[in-house]
């Protein structure tokens, strides 16, 4: 007769049990679809930093040995359609092609005109050819020559000094921003300001 005062415990009991077991189970799928949409947005972040266009423009100049030319595509990517080729200059200075970069894109750099150094047009629109293909030197514009330049740690002349680069010399462009370009020199990389570059490989920047 005890157990008849309250019939209803068995089922308290086991509702009780069910909701703690749905609690935990939405908890859960709650964590899972938090993490996924975090992993989610670290990508989109990743992606998107990886590509930059911005309304400024910098001067680099080709340096592809390939007799064949360089070729201009229309997406940042092998894969990407052929739209025009470079032709490669050999030995004659007057042939070398000078471009104007204006964005960056995981290895490739956006391009929106390309002439030789003797002043004829090579391409003229919206393409992108591959980073490696291409470089800038640098150069101190006070003109002395003995003291290196400084590259940053974000594009920015008031960040962080992450290393100098001998005056003179040939970089690799892995970045791009209206400040100038990021650049790999031996173990080094950091932005370079304009101020510090130029894109000439036959004179001075001005």
């Amino acid at each position: 007769m005890k157990d008849m005062q309250n019939p209803n415990g068995l089922f308290n009991n086991v509702n009780s049990t069910s909701f703690k077991t749905s609690n935990r189970n939405l908890a859960r799928k709650i964590s899972v679809s938090t993490i996924i949409l975090l992993l989610g947005l670290m990508f989109v972040s990743v992606v998107s930093a990886q590509t930059v266009e911005a309304d400024c423009e910098h001067s680099a100049w080709v340096i592809d040995k390939d007799v064949n030319g360089l070729n201009v595509r229309d997406k940042p990517s092998i894969n990407g359609k052929i739209i025009d080729t470079l032709k490669y200059a050999a030995d004659d200075d007057d042939k070398i092609v000078t471009v104007t970069i204006t964005g960056y894109s995981n290895g490739w750099v956006k391009i929106s005109k390309a002439e030789t150094v003797g002043g004829n047009e090579e391409f003229s629109g919206i393409g992108w050819i591959s980073a490696k293909m291409v470089t800038v030197s640098t150069q101190r514009k006070d003109g002395n020559s003995e003291k290196s330049v400084a590259i940053y740690a974000r594009p920015d002349a008031k960040s962080k000094k992450v290393g100098t680069i001998p005056n003179e010399v040939d970089v690799e462009i892995v970045g791009f921003d209206c400040f100038g370009f990021k650049v790999k020199y031996k173990k080094q990389t950091g932005w370079l300001s304009t101020f510090d570059m130029c894109g000439n490989p036959v004179t001075t920047c001005p």
